[in-house]
């Protein structure tokens, strides 16, 4: 029993590990873009200014300025602060030193060196999980879009890496 919830948590670890990292590469992409529409606009709008031929080119850098301001003001699901994106990291890091502890566990149990027996695990086990706190409630609050087909990609990926870690001889911790 001890050792399929631990192979539970070490799914859903990984799980949110990948969704991390997905969400936030995607999110830093959006910022960057953004940003960069912004800069290149300013630049235009204020390189074209002084001259009279080119004001409708003035008008249009103008215009995205503003239109680019406003997706990053007004629109968070679109752009999303810096800050909250590092606060994202600190959880990937705490998911990545937790699934490394439950790794740890879940081998030494099958380890014939090791002297861990079901009682010892559910102890350590418990010690573990006592650790995450909010950080699932944070990164649930911080991943404001994911979709149901990102979802189910993070935990196909999740998958498949337990596949190949665990050389497919262990399977929700029983042996094949």
């Amino acid at each position: 029993m001890i050792v399929e919830r631990v192979w539970e948590e070490m799914h859903k670890a990984k799980t949110y590990l990948i969704q991390v990292e997905l969400y936030t590469d995607r999110m830093r992409k959006y910022n960057r873009i953004i940003s960069f529409i912004i800069i290149l606009a300013s630049v235009v709008c204020a390189s074209t200014a002084p001259y009279h031929n080119c004001k409708w080119v003035t008008i249009i850098a103008s215009f995205l300025v503003a239109i680019a301001t406003i997706i990053k003001e007004c629109f968070p699901n679109l752009m999303q602060p810096e800050s909250e994106l590092t606060e994202l990291d600190k959880i990937h890091d705490f998911y990545k030193e937790y699934l490394q502890k439950l790794e740890k566990l879940f081998t030494q149990r099958y380890d014939e060196k090791s002297d861990v027996d079901d009682k010892k695990m559910e102890k350590e086990f418990d010690k573990i999980i006592k650790t995450e706190g909010n950080n699932q409630s944070d990164l649930n609050r911080l991943c404001r879009k994911m979709t149901r087909k990102e979802r189910e990609q993070c935990q196909s990926l999740a998958s498949d890496y337990f596949q190949r870690v665990f050389n497919n001889n262990i399977k929700y911790g029983k042996q094949k």
